[in-house]
C-alpha cells in the first residue's frame, strides 16, 4: 500500500502517481491519496484511475488512526463513508 500525499516539493501526487503506474511491478499496489483538499473533483479521479483511492487529511490523530486501520484491512467502503462525513 501506497500513502501519496498531492501536494509535495519537485511533483505533485498526480505525477508522482502517473511514474508509479509506469512501474509495472508497482501497478497493481493499492495507492491512497492523502490531500487536506475536500473537492469532488479529487474524489472522481481518484476513482477513475482504479485501485486508488481518496483520503482527505483528518484534523484530529484518531482519526487518521482510524481511516489507516480501514485501508490497511481494505474497507474502502469506510473510507469513503468517512470522507463523506466529514470524519477526515
Amino acid at each position: 500500500m501506497i500513502f501519496l500525499d498531492l501536494n509535495m516539493p519537485r511533483m505533485n501526487g498526480w505525477q508522482c502517481l502517473a511514474q508509479i503506474r509506469k512501474i509495472e511491478t508497482l501497478k497493481k499496489i493499492p495507492v491512497i491519496i492523502f490531500s487536506t483538499s475536500k473537492e469532488n473533483e479529487e474524489f472522481a479521479n481518484a476513482s477513475m484511475l482504479g485501485n486508488v483511492y481518496y483520503m482527505t487529511k483528518p484534523t484530529r490523530l484518531s482519526e487518521l488512526v482510524l481511516g489507516i486501520k480501514h485501508a490497511i484491512s481494505g474497507d474502502w467502503d469506510a473510507i469513503r463513508e468517512m470522507n463523506k462525513a466529514g470524519y477526515v
